[in-house]
């Protein structure tokens, strides 16, 4: 796994700056966004990978 660069470029001068947690990818070439949670905030989808 490679670690990339977090920051989310923008594509019009009026978009807001993103940042990624983690961004990586995988040897398949996939990419990977982590968010991290320090908070449980009830708003995020249970997405559980079997």
């Amino acid at each position: 796994m490679e670690i990339l660069n977090p920051e989310i470029n923008r594509e019009h001068i009026k978009d807001k700056a993103s940042l990624m947690d983690i961004h990586a990818k995988t040897e398949q070439g996939e990419h990977v966004n982590i968010e991290i949670q320090l908070a449980n905030k009830f708003d995020i989808e249970n997405l559980a990978i079997a």
